[in-house]
């Protein structure tokens, strides 16, 4: 499972990109490649991808009717992933890390509902960025990292992702 940290940095370093600003601390992404793209949604992101990559993009001029069929009856899908783990400070309470924020409970349940809120919110604004249309069909997965220790197993973290998806036009 992708460390949730990583992912926000990714994706941080992706808005700035695309916003065009230079942070104190980024991941850069290059490419000697040229995107060539095709099909309607194209005009949302190659682009602003070409971009990130510092390469550049060619979309035809029928690039949008170049895949009228899956034009259609294409879906275009958004997943955000947080990490509930043992706060550091006091390891009876649990940190909720997300791409936008993060928060201390001392209930593991309060934990995991911020979480999930937290996700959803932030994976529908990105799917409506990303050109999606309501209504959104959503799903949640789960997977909990535990090591046995003296015959009881110790909570490590968990990693609650969802995805919601949406027709592309």
């Amino acid at each position: 499972m992708p460390d949730a940290q990583i992912n926000a940095l990714i994706e941080k370093s992706f808005q700035s990109a695309l916003e065009g600003k230079t942070d104190f601390f980024s991941a850069g992404f290059f490419s000697d490649a040229v995107l060539i793209g095709i099909g309607a949604p194209v005009h949302l992101f190659l682009e602003p991808v070409a971009r990130m990559l510092h390469t550049r993009a060619v979309i035809p001029e029928h690039a949008s009717v170049a895949n009228a069929v899956g034009a259609v009856v294409g879906n275009v899908s958004a997943s955000v992933t947080a990490q509930i783990r043992p706060d550091p400070v006091s390891a009876e309470n649990f940190r909720v890390i997300t791409q936008e924020t993060s928060a201390v409970f001392s209930d593991y349940d309060e934990s995991m509902a911020y979480a999930r809120e937290q996700i959803e919110k932030t994976a529908e604004e990105l799917l409506i960025q990303k050109g999606g249309k309501p209504p959104f069909s959503t799903s949640f997965s789960q997977n909990k990292q535990e090591a046995p220790v003296d015959g009881s197993m110790l909570f490590l973290a968990e990693y609650i992702t969802v995805t919601k998806t949406g027709k592309a036009f």
